[in-house]
């Protein structure tokens, strides 16, 4: 099962990218795994907008609590040929928007080039995760 976020109409503002965000179940973990620089991370914003969430009950996640979030978030990403991201896939949280704030920093972090493709794979799937931690 997927669903597709409508990132624009979540976030508001946030630039337009032609990689689309997708949620859906599965095991990507006989995908290739992407390149990571190291460099680059999650913004301190959206980490606060995502404990914000879970602080506020909008969504509970198992594991997390009011008071700390520490979550770890596989992702599988589509690049074409020449590189460009053409989508991203994120597990089914059942929390559109924390799915959403997701979706928008994977965009940003994979479109920055701190997430890459290998070659290694020709239909241009690949796998990572992020992980964070936040308390109040």
């Amino acid at each position: 099962m997927r669903r597709l976020i409508a990132l624009a109409l979540l976030l508001g503002s946030a630039a337009a990218s032609a990689a689309t965000v997708e949620v859906a179940t599965g095991d990507w973990n006989g995908l290739p795994a992407m390149k990571a620089r190291g460099s680059e991370s999650i913004s301190s914003m959206a980490i606060a907008n995502i404990h914000d969430v879970i602080r506020n009950g909008q969504c509970t996640l198992p594991g997390q609590s009011k008071r700390k979030v520490d979550l770890t978030i596989p992702f599988a990403a589509q690049f074409a040929p020449n590189g460009t991201l053409n989508r991203v896939i994120l597990p089914n949280m059942q929390c559109q928007r924390i799915e959403a704030i997701m979706g928008r920093v994977l965009l940003d972090l994979i479109e920055s080039g701190e997430y890459q493709p290998t070659g290694e794979n020709p239909e241009g799937w690949y796998r990572s995760e992020i992980s964070f931690s936040s308390s109040v």
